[in-house]
């Protein structure tokens, strides 16, 4: 089910100080006393993204329930916008219902405010989410952000500008509170530990803003070349650059050329290795850790030295961003840094060699880490929830490839994501597949049972016994009982779903004649799970409380979460049923299922 956060918002922390955008921020103030939804507007490196987030949490407190941002730039797939939006609010797709209709009902009766950024390449499943939200939840207002707008009605334009420029002939007073120089002043000054616009400097100053065109973005990628260069220095070699795009003229340059150009000089002045490395971070979807940077992009000689080194040094240049990601160090690229670092990707023809390595990482980090991690279900869902992006991606080009092994090997090592986070997008992804061809038999087997368990979750009661079915048989195929165990416990709750109570129990009593023969957790509280849910449908409740007796204390020795909360909840079945309300709260209380149970014994034994 959905499960809204406690939380007041998720508007990041701002890391660096935020200059200007008076007039803009005043006038979005204006704009939402109006409208309910407004588009900030203009090109890459204008400061969109800086703009609606100052501008949410200047009003996050009119807000009841806050202000959240959604951050579409790490997504590709248009069907994935409604996901991304559930995700920020930290809701969760584990019901039946389709996840736009799980939003809209969150959202009818909330008063929020919604940061939509980087809309652009998905303008338009953004623009028809932003017009579902609209209409049903009176209360929700959006800032969106975009280099075009979403042509949604009720939409107010505000365009976003560059960074005002002083004149020529201001006095010296005057030029330092112009919003170009501000920046390029307050971030120098940040990478060399001191400087001050001067007379001596500032022209120099002047000229570097103004041939930038006031793109916050350029003029960053040029002021902290403050630390190895002088303010002349980046003068005259800027000029030097754009000086050969226009034939030594006069004439302007359009401004997605100016931050190319600008871009173009910061990468030249990168030593080899962190050229290399810069281009085949565009690979990352998302945010990505040192180790993953490591594995995928620092293979050769040229790169053999410490990722760090070499990713510090591009943070340090503003060519990388480093954030603080529960308490984990992350890494990404600002989206029109990624557009740049494809295109010399290609030119150095290493697409197919650095992507092989992105899905290999991904694919074998989760396999490694998929025995344990029921066991440690919120640390590894802490650790999907930084890397999703990345897997959606690695899952994509394995569908472009048609690499069924590694897609399959990959969408089912996240089998837990999909189960407590997205039902609906993992039966996308596994049906996809699984469609390819087969992969790996144990993967063929957990794709078709993770395939029948969503549909389960999902109160499917067609595609649910097929998919099992094709599990069992695996299982059987692989002449491994654990496997067959798990199949036949989930067959018996897919026909209970589908109301064929005499399949639901043989599959039972197959399961349990089979799992009395291993000792095995998982196949156990399958068996468990299915007896409650079988007491259930038949109105047993003397079965349901046994079954769920047992399966509480077994979850929570081994330190199962997810076994232990649905357990819990089983218990408080039975007490709602027999009226006994008391009992029942405290079996369904929102934390009985969050007490940490005892560490798995198997985790403690291996890392004690």
């Amino acid at each position: 089910m959905a499960r809204p956060s406690r939380r007041p918002g998720n508007l990041p922390a701002e890391t660096t100080s935020f200059v200007g955008r008076r007039r803009e921020l005043t006038e979005l103030r204006q704009k939402l006393t109006q409208a309910r939804l407004i588009s900030l507007v203009g090109p890459g490196g204008v400061g969109k993204t800086r703009l609606a987030i100052r501008a949410a949490r200047d009003l996050n407190r009119a807000f009841r329930d806050g202000g959240w941002l959604v951050e579409l730039a790490d997504i590709r797939d248009q069907t994935l916008v409604t996901s991304a939006v559930m995700s920020a609010l930290d809701l969760r797709d584990q019901a039946g219902a389709k996840p736009l209709d799980l939003l809209l009902n969150y959202l009818k009766d909330k008063e929020l405010l919604i940061a939509l950024d980087n809309c652009e390449h998905l303008l338009e499943a953004a623009a028809q989410l932003v017009s579902h939200i609209l209409r049903a939840a009176p209360g929700v207002r959006v800032i969106a952000t975009s280099r075009e707008p979403l042509a949604v009605t009720g939409e107010f334009v505000v365009p976003v500008p560059p960074l005002q420029l002083p004149n020529a002939d201001e006095p010296l007073a005057q030029v330092r509170q112009s919003e170009a120089i501000i920046l390029f002043a307050e971030r120098a000054a940040a990478a060399s530990g001191r400087f001050e616009l001067e007379a001596s400097n500032r022209e120099a100053v002047v000229d570097i803003c103004r041939r930038l065109d006031g793109l916050p973005l350029a003029i960053e990628l040029a002021a902290v070349r403050m630390r190895v260069l002088a303010v002349d220095q980046i003068r005259d070699r800027l000029n030097d650059r754009f000086s050969l795009l226009i034939g030594g003229g006069h004439a302007a340059l359009p401004r997605h050329q100016t931050l190319r150009t600008t871009i173009d000089w910061s990468y030249d002045l990168l030593s080899d290795p962190e050229r290399i490395l810069f281009r085949r971070l565009c690979v990352f979807a998302g945010r990505f850790t040192l180790e993953a940077a490591q594995y995928v992009c620092a293979f050769d000689d040229e790169t053999a030295e410490p990722a760090l080194d070499r990713l510090g040094s591009l943070v340090e240049k503003s060519l990388v961003i480093k954030e603080d990601t529960t308490g984990v160090a992350t890494y990404r690229l600002h989206e029109t840094m990624r557009e740049y670092a494809v295109l010399k990707l290609r030119d150095a023809g290493e697409v197919d060699l650095v992507g092989d390595r992105f899905i290999e990482y991904y694919r074998s980090t989760y396999l490694v880490a998929l025995p344990d991690a029921r066991y440690r279900l919120p640390e590894w869902l802490e650790s999907l929830d930084r890397d999703i992006d990345n897997v959606r991606a690695a899952l994509g080009h394995c569908l472009t490839d048609r690499d069924a092994i590694r897609g399959l090997d990959l969408a089912t090592a996240v089998g837990w994501y999909w189960i407590t986070r997205a039902t609906t997008e993992g039966v996308r992804w596994l049906d996809a597949m699984l469609e390819l061809g087969p992969g790996n038999p144990e993967a063929q087997f957990w794709a078709y049972f993770l395939r029948g368990f969503l549909a389960v979750l999902k109160a499917d009661p067609i595609s649910g016994p097929p998919a099992l079915a094709r599990a069992v048989a695996t299982g059987r195929k692989l002449a491994d009982p654990k496997f067959v165990s798990q199949a036949l416990s989930m067959s018996a709750n897919a026909a209970n779903l589908a109301g064929d109570r005499e399949a639901a129990l043989r599959y039972l009593v197959d399961a349990e004649v089979v799992t009395e023969e291993i000792d095995d957790y998982p196949a156990r509280i399958s068996v468990l799970q299915a007896r409650v849910l079988h007491g259930f449908f038949g109105g047993d409740i003397d079965a349901v409380a046994k079954a769920a007796t047992e399966g509480e204390r077994l979850s929570r020795e081994m330190g199962d979460a997810y076994s232990h909360e649905m357990m819990l909840l089983n218990l408080g079945g039975p007490a709602l049923m027999m009226g006994e309300f008391d009992r029942a709260k405290s079996r369904n209380h929102p934390d009985a299922g969050r007490r940490k149970p005892p560490p798995n014994p198997r985790a403690a034994a291996r890392t004690g």
